[in-house]
């Protein structure tokens, strides 16, 4: 035997309807979440290509090591990205990640507070800082 149909409140509807624009919502971030990542990533990509392309006009100037300051740090922070990422399943990885990114924001403030005062990078072939 089937359930009798009871009346919805007024209230009901909206509800769901509130409920599914949640759902679309939470799908919305998701992808403007990818296509962040992605646009991030170009940009990345730009910021190195400058210095490979800039660095022998720079040659014997202190922006030299600058330039390859900038390199080494995208390629190591590449490289940091990758380990935490694999590491992840242990749980350490997101430690390594959270790491990479303050190692990243050291690396660049350092590197900008250098250029601002007309410095060169003391050792521009560090894996630190």
């Amino acid at each position: 035997m089937q359930d009798p149909i009871i009346p919805r409140p007024d209230n009901s509807g909206k509800m769901i309807m509130i409920v599914y624009w949640l759902n679309i919502g939470t799908i919305l971030i998701q992808v403007s979440s990818i296509i962040g990542t992605i646009f991030i990533q170009v940009l990345s990509v730009i910021a190195v290509i400058i210095p490979y392309v800039y660095r022998g006009n720079l040659q014997g100037t202190y922006l030299e090591s600058h330039a390859t300051y900038q390199i080494r740090t995208f390629w190591l922070s590449l490289l940091y990205s990758v380990i935490s990422v694999f590491l992840c399943i242990i749980f350490i990885g997101y430690i390594l990640l959270l790491l990479t990114v303050i190692w990243y924001i050291v690396r660049n403030v350092k590197g900008l507070m250098a250029l601002n005062k007309a410095e060169p990078i003391r050792d521009s072939q560090t894996w630190l800082f």
